[in-house]
């Protein structure tokens, strides 16, 4: 069921430290303190192109303990926001230490992965809260739905180095098109304007069309907000010219954006 931004208060995850910049833009930082946060959530039922980059590291999985501590709490907070979804076997989705499937919008946005295949369309369940923020920039820019490339492929690699990729922990997602209230598309590939290669993609220019604009205000809201700490965009290599590449790596205190 479709949730709007004002029926749920906005849950905090993360609180803000002094900043660690890395890339070109002026970033924001938040130490993720998820552990204390998740145990508040108040309990309730349950109900692609590939990102090539020679300068992320590996997300590690975190220790089997936390997996199986907070799980749970975070199932809580989704559900506790009006987010349908279903719990996935970790024997279904190797690598993703919470996986879940949304059955439905996150805060009236809708994610879909383009090809509608089911394994791309699973994810972690921090992922999800990572969405779950995000939505309420996307619901105020006027997007009603996300088609993205995956967010979970299995054993993937990052090109360049090998490394392995967040898709491999269902940790990102690669958004490609957003759709409008009134219907119209915005695509990546077809509107984002000035993607000067090593060029800061933010902050929003305002010598650009209103859907170029779109992008990148929806793009650098959620790395002012620190929803995600690894965001590359057309900006970054030719490999992104169709998408726009935003990660969850909860072990990290710091935000890379290119």
């Amino acid at each position: 069921m479709g949730v709007s931004a004002c029926a749920f208060p906005i849950i905090e995850f993360e609180e803000r430290a002094a900043p660690r910049r890395l890339a070109y833009s002026e970033l924001r930082h938040a130490q993720p303190r998820e552990a204390a946060a998740l145990r508040t959530a108040p309990r309730r039922a349950e109900t692609h192109d590939q990102a090539r980059s020679s300068v992320i590291a590996p997300i590690v999985p975190e220790p089997e303990e936390r997996p199986v501590a907070l799980p749970g709490a975070c199932h809580r907070a989704l559900a506790a926001a009006g987010v349908r979804f279903e719990t996935v076997a970790r024997a279904v989705a190797p690598g993703v230490p919470w996986p879940i499937r949304l059955l439905g919008p996150v805060r009236g946005v809708t994610f879909e992965a383009s090809d509608k295949d089911p394994v791309h369309s699973i994810l972690d369940c921090r992922l999800g809260l990572s969405l779950l923020t995000w939505a309420q920039d996307l619901r105020r820019a006027g997007v009603r739905r996300v088609e993205h490339y995956s967010m979970y492929r299995p054993g993937a690699r990052v090109g360049g180095d090998g490394a392995v990729s967040g898709h491999a922990h269902g940790l990102a997602i690669d958004a490609a098109r957003f759709t409008l209230n009134d219907g119209a598309v915005v695509d990546v590939l077809d509107d984002w304007e000035g993607r000067k290669r090593g060029q800061a993609p933010c902050p929003v220019r305002r010598d650009e069309s209103s859907a170029s604009r779109l992008l990148r205000r929806v793009t650098c809201s959620a790395i002012d907000d620190n929803v995600f700490q690894v965001v590359l965009t057309p900006h970054y290599n030719r490999a992104h010219n169709n998408h726009v590449h935003l990660e969850r790596k909860p072990e990290v205190d710091w935000t890379y954006v290119r």
